[in-house]
């Protein structure tokens, strides 16, 4: 048991106002006062003092039930996103991009309420956010450790797949085009796994009258379909009802020249 100090008025107001008004730590007032942590904590029980939640001393904050449940065109957006360039491992989600991308990256960590650091890695930027929590919801969704091979759309509503298909998308699509007696004809690329490419061509073929179909090279697949008016119809599909947060201003250039010319 602590032994039982008389602490001065003074010395009350200044250990509440160092608690409550300055934030600083039990511990780190405790250390001031040469006491026990559990001497400064009893010391503010007794005045009525509430106590700060644990969550408050972390360095870095998120909002951890973010994908929880994919109810808005922001999370299927970003589920996306993290199908095509994200991973987890332990209990850490990681989102790298291309170093011309790092405001997208900025993106992802403000839809996220996250102040987690954004770090420079070779040829990208990446948003390592520390949550167990997180982790176990996208778990629901087969993003794990490894999920390259497995990974596949989860049932949304039908008003959200447009957008989890442009996170997809502008993580591993391409918008491009091929000069042809001078003249461009525009093609849509994306490559992934056999699985959620199965699913993209289902998604394609609800919105373009096209035959295409999944194309398989030394172990990799991808799906493409070629020509003006194709590659108009599915990038409208995509692009269409989307608003700068949710989309990636590289590729949105693309269409929007593609749709300009």
């Amino acid at each position: 048991m602590p032994t039982k100090i008389g602490w001065s008025d003074s010395q009350v107001q200044n250990i509440i106002n160092k608690y409550v008004n300055n934030k600083l730590s039990l511990q780190d007032i405790a250390n001031e006062y040469s006491v026990c942590k559990k001497t400064i904590s009893l010391l503010l029980e007794k005045h009525g003092v509430i106590k700060r939640n644990i969550s408050s001393y972390r360095k870095y904050h998120v909002n951890r039930q973010y994908f929880d449940e994919i109810d808005t065109e922001e999370k299927a957006y970003w589920l996306g996103m993290i199908v095509a360039d994200g991973n987890v491992y332990k209990n850490t989600l990681n989102l790298g991009l291309q170093i011309s991308d790092v405001k997208h990256v900025y993106k992802f960590r403000k839809a996220l309420n996250s102040n987690h650091p954004i770090k420079k890695y070779r040829n990208s930027y990446i948003c390592q956010i520390h949550s167990k929590s997180i982790v176990k919801s996208l778990k629901k969704y087969n993003i794990i450790p490894n999920k390259c091979k497995i990974i596949t759309m989860p049932e949304l509503n039908a008003n959200l797949e447009s957008h989890f298909w442009r996170g997809v998308f502008d993580g591993d699509g391409t918008i491009g085009y091929r000069e042809v007696k001078k003249h461009k004809n525009w093609y849509i690329s994306i490559v992934g796994n056999k699985f959620l490419l199965k699913q993209f061509e289902n998604f394609v073929k609800q919105v373009c009258n096209t035959r295409a179909s999944i194309k398989e090279k030394n172990s990799s697949y991808s799906f493409s379909i070629n020509g003006n008016s194709l590659s108009s119809q599915l990038a409208d599909s995509i692009y269409i009802n989307s608003y700068p947060e949710i989309r990636l201003s590289r590729k949105y250039k693309k269409y929007d020249q593609m749709k300009n010319e």
